[in-house]
C-alpha cells in the first residue's frame, strides 16, 4: 500500500463516492478487540452518511482526518456490499469450502469481484447482494465469514496490529 499515493482520509474519500459505508476505526494500539468502528455505528447500517457528517470525521478539519484505520459498515448503507472473510492461509477446511465454491463457480463462468488482503494473510471478497436479498452476518468454526447487513470490515489502507496494512 502506497501511503504517498494517498492518506487514509483519501481513500475513506474514494470509498465514500463509490457509495460505501465508510467510518473511523480503532487501531491495534486501542487494544484487543481493535477491528471495531470508534463511532457509534449501528445507527448507520442502512443509509449512507451525508457528505457533511463524512467530513466531519474525515474532511479537512475532520476529527479522525489524522486515524489510520477506517473500515465499511456492510449491507444496505453501502449499496448492499457484503463481505466474505476467508482464512485460507490458518484453515484447511476454509480452503476446501473455497475450492468447492470455485469448482461449482467455474462450470457456471467467471467468477469476478474486487478483493483484499488483510494484515493478518487473510481474503476477503466484496459482492453486491441483489436487491431482493439481504445477506446475513455469520461467523463459522471454519474460518469463513459473511460480514452481511450490519456487519463491519477493516478496509485498506489500515494497519493489523501485525504491522501489516490491508491491500
Amino acid at each position: 500500500m502506497d501511503m504517498e499515493f494517498a492518506s487514509t482520509a483519501d481513500y475513506a474519500l474514494i470509498y465514500w463516492e463509490l457509495g460505501l459505508q465508510i467510518v473511523p476505526a480503532a487501531e491495534p494500539k486501542d487494544g484487543k478487540s481493535w477491528k471495531r468502528p470508534i463511532v457509534k455505528w449501528r445507527e448507520l447500517e442502512n443509509q449512507q452518511v451525508s457528505k457533511e457528517h463524512f467530513d466531519r470525521w474525515f474532511g479537512p478539519n475532520g476529527e479522525h482526518l489524522r486515524r489510520q484505520n477506517i473500515g465499511i459498515i456492510c449491507g444496505k448503507a453501502s449499496s448492499r456490499i457484503f463481505i466474505v472473510d476467508l482464512d485460507l492461509h490458518k484453515n484447511v477446511q476454509a480452503k476446501a469450502w473455497w475450492q468447492s465454491v470455485v469448482d461449482k463457480q467455474r462450470r457456471a463462468g467467471d467468477l469476478e469481484t474486487v478483493w483484499q488482503t488483510t494484515g493478518g494473510g487473510g481474503i476477503q471478497l466484496l459482492f453486491r447482494a441483489p436487491e431482493s436479498w439481504t445477506p446475513p452476518t455469520i461467523k463459522t468454526s471454519i474460518g469463513v465469514d459473511i460480514r452481511g447487513q450490519g456487519g463491519f470490515a477493516i478496509l485498506p489502507p489500515s494497519l493489523h496490529e501485525s504491522g501489516r496494512r490491508y491491500e
